[in-house]
């Protein structure tokens, strides 16, 4: 391999290529413009990571082609890891591009999420999902009580729709048709 015989060249300079050249040090920022235009695979891969992350600065119209001319420079580019991730993007293609339009991200559902794992976590297991679903809104902690009686009372019904069978009973007229638990 190439960069088994720049291993010197590369040695302690993991977080040069890892953070983004406004955070480095000006000493840090010389020795990286030094290898970066290099022909180490590290250095390849670097720029692919640049282009990539110039996706969220190109405008809507050209995001589509801006992606499209990444990804084939990426499966051209004969690195294993970085054809590995272009295939990955590729696969999540269209919610990638659906940013530019929607701006939404999975960060909010991500946070709730971790509120009901940290809820589930401390109880260790409820007797009722109505108990577990009144502390994941306790742990949230910003809902009103009404909001938690609101939930109670649903998740009740749900409950209650689930365990009713509906039975035909055609001996009796004023119960036909009728749902019995």
């Amino acid at each position: 391999m190439q960069e088994q015989n720049d291993e010197p060249l590369l040695k302690k300079t993991r977080y040069l290529w890892l953070k983004n050249s406004q955070n480095l040090s000006q000493y840090q920022q010389e020795k990286l413009m030094k290898l970066k235009d290099s022909h180490l695979n590290t250095a390849k891969a670097y720029r692919l990571r640049l282009a990539l992350q110039g996706l969220w600065s190109t405008s809507q119209l050209f995001s589509g082609w801006y992606f499209d001319d990444w990804y084939n420079w990426a499966i051209r580019s004969r690195l294993e890891p970085m054809v590995e991730v272009a295939r990955s993007l590729k696969k999540h293609e269209k919610g990638i591009l659906r940013w530019f339009t929607s701006r939404m991200t999975n960060g909010l559902l991500e946070g709730i999420n971790s509120l009901v794992q940290a809820s589930k976590r401390k109880a260790r297991g409820y007797r009722s999902i109505e108990n577990f679903i009144a502390m994941i809104y306790a742990t949230a902690n910003k809902f009103k009580y009404e909001t938690l009686v609101k939930v109670e009372k649903i998740t009740r019904l749900l409950f209650f729709m689930k365990s009713c069978v509906p039975i035909e009973i055609s001996e009796e007229p004023n119960l036909r048709g009728k749902v019995l638990c």
